[in-house]
C-alpha cells in the first residue's frame, strides 16, 4: 500500500494515530464515578421528598411511584451535567469570547438592517477607525 492511499483527500491520517483527547481518561473515570454517586443520592434524596409530599395528595402507592419517577428523572439530569462538566466549562471559560463574538454578529445585523447603508459604514468607521487611529485611544484599547 503506498503512503499516498493511507491519507484521506485532506493530508491528514486515516489511522487513529492523531486523534485529540478532549478529556483525558482519568478525568472523565473520576466525573463518571461522582456522577454516579450524585445519581443516587439525587434519588433518594428527591424521591423520598417527592413520596411524602405526593402521598398526602395520592393514594401512598401511587405517591411513592411518583417519587422514584421524580427523584430518577433528576438524578439524570444531574448525571449528565457532573459527566459533561469539563466540556461545559470549557464554554463557561469562554463565554466573554463568544458573547462579544455574537453581539458583533447580531449588532452588525441589526445595523445593517435598520440604517441605510452609508449610515452603516460611517458608524462602523467610527466605531473602528477612531481608536485605530488615534495613538492615546488606540493602546488601552489594544491592552484590553
Amino acid at each position: 500500500m503506498s503512503k499516498s492511499s493511507q491519507r484521506s483527500p485532506f493530508g491528514w491520517s486515516n489511522r487513529g494515530g492523531n486523534n485529540v483527547t478532549v478529556i483525558e481518561a482519568p478525568v472523565a473515570r473520576s466525573y463518571r464515578r461522582r456522577a454516579v454517586i450524585a445519581f443516587w443520592v439525587t434519588l433518594g434524596v428527591v424521591g423520598l421528598l417527592a413520596a411524602t409530599v405526593a402521598s398526602h395528595y395520592l393514594h401512598p402507592i401511587v405517591g411513592a411511584l411518583l417519587g422514584v419517577v421524580l427523584g430518577a428523572v433528576l438524578g439524570a439530569v444531574v448525571f449528565a451535567l457532573i459527566v459533561a462538566w469539563p466540556v461545559l466549562r470549557v464554554f463557561w471559560h469562554w463565554l466573554p469570547e463568544i458573547v462579544l463574538g455574537l453581539a458583533a454578529v447580531y449588532g452588525w445585523t441589526t445595523l445593517m438592517q435598520s440604517t441605510p447603508l452609508w449610515g452603516s459604514l460611517l458608524i462602523v468607521a467610527l466605531v473602528v477607525g477612531v481608536p485605530a487611529a488615534i495613538t492615546p485611544v488606540r493602546r488601552p484599547v489594544m491592552a484590553w
